[in-house]
């Protein structure tokens, strides 16, 4: 619909801080909707989320949040057990804010580097790098599932080349 040419879309993929796309936001309706939707459930009950950026503020300059995140963790905070999982970043990515665990899918192409300030933004240990050495380094796909209430995660990487399906 922006009618771009080729090289304008690359530019604005293939930059990992491009202006075009602007910020990710959660907005109104949706943040009404969560609330009304999770008013209907009870607190111990284990509440699993799915979402395109992360739901924090990871890395602004690379548009690694989302802006209306802390109105989100406002209905999310009365729940024990809160587990998102979360795509974009193309990297590895844990944190955790109050009961809400919050980590990255493994990505499917294109892994990013992380930034280099990603260790004063609270986030504890050293991530895992990919070696651009190996083209399918860093990528995959992840397993999530609910059992009994717990939330289990697995990476499945690719490493020298992708495997059959």
């Amino acid at each position: 619909s922006r009618k771009l040419t080729a090289a304008e879309r690359m530019d604005v993929a293939g930059t990992l801080n491009h202006a075009m796309p602007g910020p990710f936001m959660l907005g109104k309706a949706q943040l009404d909707w969560m609330e009304k939707d999770l008013s209907k459930v009870s607190k111990n009950m284990p509440i699993f989320a799915r979402s395109h950026p992360p739901q924090y503020h990871y890395y602004r300059p690379w548009n690694f949040s989302t802006e209306d995140a802390p109105e989100a963790h406002a209905i999310l905070k009365p729940f024990q057990n809160v587990q998102v999982f979360h795509g974009h970043v193309h990297q590895v990515v844990q944190n955790q804010i109050a009961n809400m665990k919050f980590m990255s899918s493994v990505s499917t192409s294109w892994p990013h580097p992380y930034p280099e300030t990603y260790q004063p933004l609270g986030l504890k240990g050293q991530m895992p790098r990919s070696n651009p050495a190996l083209p399918f380094d860093g990528l995959g796909w992840s397993n999530n599932k609910v059992v009994g209430g717990a939330v289990t995660h697995e990476d499945v990487l690719w490493t020298i080349r992708p495997p059959k399906v």
